[in-house]
């Protein structure tokens, strides 16, 4: 690692002692890189010191804190402790409660200075340690100088060959960026348009990488980052459009194992950017949700990995809270949304089980009722039928599985919301179900015979209606 100059010396020499950057997967011989052995002791040495390191700098936290410190070496140690801030397996659990420890002294010392001063720190380890690490691979769509969107003429577009080449920020910059998530979500509010240059192009370079892991831990910065900051500016930079852009990408990976978490993150992280820049309740919105809709979930993942369960998993649970801002406009999509969904509550013999994607499923036929109600009442047969077929399962294949109860629970709670929309289900399918098998269908189709209580304007069944079941 650098020399410290000019640093506190009891400081600079904890500091020069630890470098995130430097694991040794990275230094291993090539040779050694096809002995997996090799890495795995590697890496556990380079743990065991950092944790050492770690504990050194927390000392001189400790004993340093009450002198006179600079925003450079508090700056050092935010580069340094940061990297361990995160999840990535690199971390151990010790090290990282290390440097959470850290941080909070830190902070602790510079807030205690000025309010100005805690700022001051984040932006000299984005100038001075962050920045050079991603110069060589900045991303081709942005302006380094402004933080703005850089706009070509000439219908010329900028060579790529170097953003993804000469990645230093992959080789030296280790856990860099769990220090680029950290310094979004300290920096104060008034600050960000300030050090917008110097936010914006790590984090794109980030969003647009090659490797998924990369792309998830971008995206879950950008969701920091788009709590904190207002929309007019990120569309008076231009960095809206290329946001969307990246996004409309990360939703299209389907066969990687990270894909199925990037495609929720990317949904949902959408879905925010949207809400951030358009007025609520504006055409403008509901046009660009029912377009991701469209685009991520029902002609992307429904049509492309329709056969991939965690991928279907990933959609379901994305769409959820989709629907719920759509409400009633949903309707254009009941044509995609009923089968599907509906045909998610049984198991397929083909694929491996899951109940997780049969209770999703269930929660989100909920939230399409409810919100289309005034428009379901054609669907309720095909709705009827997934639901009487989950039933079966769950009381014949199903019935060994620990989650076998919860599922029927939300069963229940789908029959309750069905019957609510359609009440003339009562007597007329729920009748021809009970009379087919009324031993199978009359706890989900009867539930006043076990005790659940009907939702709120449900209408339950008719004493005749009983009286005729039960002759």
């Amino acid at each position: 690692m650098d020399s410290f100059e000019g640093l506190d010396p009891g400081i600079a020499d904890t500091l020069n002692s630890l470098n995130p950057s430097d694991e040794p997967e990275y230094e291993v011989s090539e040779a050694g890189l096809k002995d997996g052995l090799a890495v795995a002791e590697a890496r556990q040495k380079w743990q065991a010191q950092s944790l050492r390191k770690l504990k050194g700098m927390k000392r001189a936290l400790e004993t340093e804190s009450e002198k006179t410190t600079s925003d450079e070496e508090l700056a050092e140690m935010i580069f340094i402790a940061t990297a361990f801030d995160g999840e990535d397996d690199f971390i151990l659990p010790e090290a990282r409660e290390l440097a959470k420890d850290c941080l909070v002294r830190v902070t602790t010392i510079l807030r205690s200075c000025g309010a100005k001063h805690l700022s001051n720190a984040i932006r000299i380890v984005l100038n001075v340690r962050m920045k050079p690490l991603f110069l060589s691979s900045s991303h081709p769509g942005v302006n380094l100088s402004t933080g703005r969107k850089l706009h070509i003429s000439n219908g010329s577009h900028p060579s790529t060959t170097d953003f993804y080449d000469d990645q230093t920020w992959k080789a030296e910059g280790q856990g860099c960026w769990n220090t680029l998530r950290w310094c979004i979500g300290n920096l104060e509010q008034s600050d960000f348009e300030t050090l917008w240059p110097l936010l914006i192009p790590p984090l794109m370079t980030m969003l647009d990488d090659h490797d998924l892991y990369f792309r998830i831990a971008a995206i879950k910065i950008l969701q920091i980052l788009l709590h904190r900051v207002d929309g007019s500016l990120l569309k008076r930079t231009g960095i809206e459009s290329l946001f969307a852009a990246s996004l409309s990408i990360s939703v299209t990976y389907y066969n990687d194992a990270e894909a199925p978490k990037l495609l929720l993150e990317a949904i949902k992280c959408s879905q925010q950017l949207i809400e951030l820049t358009t007025p609520p309740g504006s055409r403008e919105r509901f046009e660009r949700i029912c377009d991701m809709a469209t685009k991520a979930v029902i002609g992307g993942a429904w049509l492309y990995a329709g056969d991939n369960l965690l991928i279907m998993e990933a959609s379901v649970q994305a769409l959820i809270p989709v629907v719920s801002t759509m409400g009633i406009g949903t309707c254009r999509f009941l044509k995609a949304l009923i089968p599907q969904l509906s045909e998610n509550l049984i198991p397929k013999p083909s694929l491996p089980h899951s109940h997780r994607l049969l209770q999703l499923s269930a929660d989100c036929l909920i939230i399409v009722i409810e919100v289309c109600k005034p428009r379901i009442y054609p669907w309720k047969g095909a709705i009827l039928e997934g639901l009487l077929r989950a039933w079966v399962y769950s009381q014949t294949d199903g019935i060994r599985d620990p989650d076998n109860t919860s599922f029927q629970q939300r069963l229940l709670s789908l029959r309750s919301t069905l019957q609510t929309a359609c009440p003339g289900l009562v007597d007329n399918e729920f009748r021809k179900a009970l009379a087919c098998d009324k031993c199978m269908f009359e706890e989900l189709l009867l539930p006043s015979t076990v005790g659940v209580e009907g939702k709120a304007g449900s209408v339950e069944p008719t004493a005749s209606f009983v009286k005729d079941l039960d002759t």
